[in-house]
């Protein structure tokens, strides 16, 4: 059976991570301990844990919860030296920058993917024939051949925001407020929804194309937890997300367990006779009550959960674990109580089977950020340190970013492998990549001043798994002092890695030996490139902002990089518009297209939006490159903004334009309302397609309009 898609969210997941460390008890299963001799920066995490059934589970997070829960729950930082709840590094994986499989002339362009062969969700998919994309709270399918709407499926009144294509099968994934899945109903009404909407959930909706003019719901799920990303690689999904299950012990604070205190009337001129109630006494009393809460729970309230829902979000049947106690793991250092987990799914025997069959793998961790190839998947997240008077605690001892590995090379299921940590942050998943077993990361590690200077230094790191533990193997810093990390791109054993304050420098990375990277070159120009693009042997283009001496953006900067000699990088051609413009590839490479034209040559597609005093303006600018005549130029632009009706331009005046598909000789540019067919055989002709009216406009990016 050939193993099948999966969908995503960005993620906004809220969790409530434990801070400080503790001791874990044995477990029967304890890693092999990793060669010794590696130099490290940090301390890494230690080695992962298993567990052997429910009972070892629960009594873990139960002892551990226990010791950090105060009078506001888990998610406290009430005074005392007790656990920080940091959010996480929710970064919504929104820059999602990708290294795109070339397509060859006469096909149609894919998703601008970081891997070639690793699929990645979108708000647009194309299989050449039909166009899929989520506009209007809807999924709008157009026929590609008689360019026409052939379909509007509506998905209910949620934000629909990224989309996997396989075959006849479509998978929307969809966060929002929904109500939680409760495994246990008798115990409904001790649980908190998270504010009024419910808890951030995810919401799955697998959908039947067999008939494009009547595509068919099959499948709804809601996941308790938030979508961090997926990935589909040979038709197998990969689907991650982070739970909080936290959120639903009902814990109680000072105010529900005060006593009432009557006032009198406030026209009565007598006084109350009864005493305020001392504080410390409510505190004492609500920590005391969410021991007991904490005591008296059971498994499932740890574990994230799942369920089936109707077209109206009702649940039907009962939820069920996400998995089983025995596949969740958690590291010798206490990383919090959220369960990452990352979820196998086969969409031939449907969602419900899919997530039925116990294939998933958790951690107790945070996710944020991930990166795949075809044998491995990472996610990581940013562990922060808050300061408290003079007590600095941070979520896992340490401030850094943790990293974890799975193995996905087996179709049919998934392991998790260990865990790392390296100092200082990411920019988005570009700063993760594997080159034979190695994975390379560059991070940006910043200290500020009471006086509130910054000063940051960046560097990549090397490191490879030893038993059950991501080591480092070797690290170079100084990449960019007091300025940071803008793009990052890594080609086999060459990284780029550029930052700015002023000027960008673009540094050219050696990573020939992982133990030893070194800085072979540097290249200092005005502005910066926030996404870097393989465009031919030894080139690289670069969508960002040009600047001036004194690091303030200007406009919308394409810079072509010859970096065939990676001692001396060198900017072969540049191209700007000045009117204060600038391109959402910068955080969003699922908008760029790169379509070569022959060996030396190719097309760039860059969505853009300008503004000025007199008028604003948006659309896509088509770049013709040359590497071999290093050259750049604008060969025109496209635009709907006089196609959107006024009333539903963006707050701008204009309509942004998000997203490029090239099919055969036909350029199709979307925007939120609809899609224009534009010819490029040189007649130029145009045809415009409106999408249906909804109730719910959605960007890419996180604005939206009613």
């Amino acid at each position: 059976m050939k193993k099948s898609i999966s969908a995503t969210v960005a993620l906004m997941g809220i969790s409530a991570l434990g801070i400080g460390v503790l001791a874990a008890p044995d477990a029967p299963r304890v890693a092999k301990p990793p060669k010794s001799g590696i130099p490290i920066a940090i301390e890494p995490i230690a080695a992962l844990q298993s567990f052997a059934d429910c009972i070892e589970y629960l009594d873990w997070v139960k002892t551990a919860a226990v010791k950090q829960v105060g009078p506001y729950g888990l998610n406290q930082w009430y005074g005392r030296e007790l656990m920080y709840a940091a959010e996480g590094d929710v970064s919504f994986d929104a820059a999602r920058t990708s290294q795109t499989t070339a397509p060859q002339p006469g096909t149609w362009s894919q998703t601008n993917n970081q891997v070639t062969g690793v699929d990645e969700p979108d708000v647009v998919k194309t299989d050449g024939n039909y166009i899929y994309t989520l506009a209007q709270g809807s999924l709008q399918i157009v026929d590609a051949v008689s360019i026409s709407l052939v379909s509007s499926l509506d998905l209910g009144n949620y934000w629909p925001t990224d989309l996997l294509l396989d075959g006849d099968r479509a998978l929307v994934s969809i966060a929002g407020y929904f109500d939680a899945p409760d495994t246990q109903n008798e115990r409904a009404s001790t649980r908190l929804a998270y504010w009024d909407g419910g808890q951030y959930s995810t919401m799955l909706i697998e959908i039947d194309l067999t008939d494009r003019s009547h595509p068919r719901v099959t499948e709804r799920i809601k996941i308790a937890g938030g979508y961090v990303s997926s990935r589909i690689v040979d038709g197998v999904a990969r689907i991650v997300v982070t739970a909080d299950p936290t959120t639903n012990l009902g814990f109680v604070g000072p105010e529900d367990v005060g006593i009432e205190v009557p006032i009198g009337d406030l026209l009565d001129a007598t006084p109350p006779t009864t005493a305020p109630e001392d504080p410390d006494a409510a505190l004492k009393r609500a920590e005391a009550q969410n021991r007991v809460i904490i005591t008296n729970s059971v498994a499932e309230d740890w574990i994230p959960t799942w369920i089936s829902v109707d077209v109206d979000g009702n649940e039907l049947g009962a939820a069920q674990l996400l998995m089983g106690c025995e596949d969740a793991s958690h590291t010798a250092e206490f990383s919090g109580f959220s369960m990452l987990t990352v979820l196998t799914i086969d969409l031939d025997a449907g969602l419900a089977a899919g997530l039925g069959s116990a294939n998933a793998a958790g951690v107790l961790a945070e996710g944020a950020t991930v990166y795949a190839n075809s044998d491995h998947l990472y996610v990581a997240a940013y562990d922060y340190i808050e300061s408290f008077g003079t007590t600095r605690i941070a979520s896992s001892g340490a401030e850094g970013t943790s990293i974890h590995r799975f193995d996905i090379s087996d179709p049919t299921d998934t392991t998790y492998e260990g865990s790392g940590k390296i100092e200082g942050s990411l920019l988005n998943q570009y700063a993760m990549d594997e080159y034979n077993n190695v994975l390379r990361v560059a991070s940006t590690s910043s200290q500020w001043s009471n006086s509130g200077g910054n000063s940051s230094d960046s560097a990549v790191t090397t490191l490879e798994l030893r038993g059950n533990e991501l080591r480092q193997l070797g690290r170079v810093t100084g990449l960019g002092k007091g300025e940071q990390i803008r793009s990052v791109r890594f080609i086999n054993d060459a990284g780029y890695v550029v930052t700015f304050m002023q000027t960008d420098p673009l540094y050219t990375i050696d990573l020939r030996n992982p133990a030893t990277p070194r800085v072979v070159g540097e290249l200092k120009i005005l502005g910066y490139s926030g996404y870097l693009h393989p465009i031919g042997d030894g080139f690289l283009l670069g969508i960002g902002q040009d600047a001036d001496a004194t690091g303030r953006t200007k406009g919308l900067q394409v810079s072509m990089f010859d970096v065939r000699d990676s001692a001396n990088p060198v900017r072969v051609a540049q191209y700007t518009v000045t009117d204060y413009s600038s391109s959402s590839v910068e955080w969003d490479a699922h908008g760029f297209t790169w379509w070569p034209t022959g060996d030396t040559t190719g097309i760039a597609y860059v969505p853009f939006e300008s503004w000025d005093e007199v008028a604003s303006h948006a659309g896509v600018k088509i770049i013709e490159i040359d590497t071999a005549a290093t050259s750049i130029d604008e060969a025109g632009e496209v635009s709907h903004d006089q196609r959107v009706s006024p009333q539903y331009r963006d707050f701008w005046g204009y309509s942004p334009v998000n997203r490029t598909v090239v099919i055969d000789d036909a350029l199709w540019t979307r925007s939120d309302f609809g899609l224009l067919r534009t010819d490029l055989n040189g007649s130029g002709s145009e045809t415009w397609i409106e999408f249906p009216e909804g109730d719910l406009i959605s960007y890419p990016g996180g604005r939206w309009i009613e």
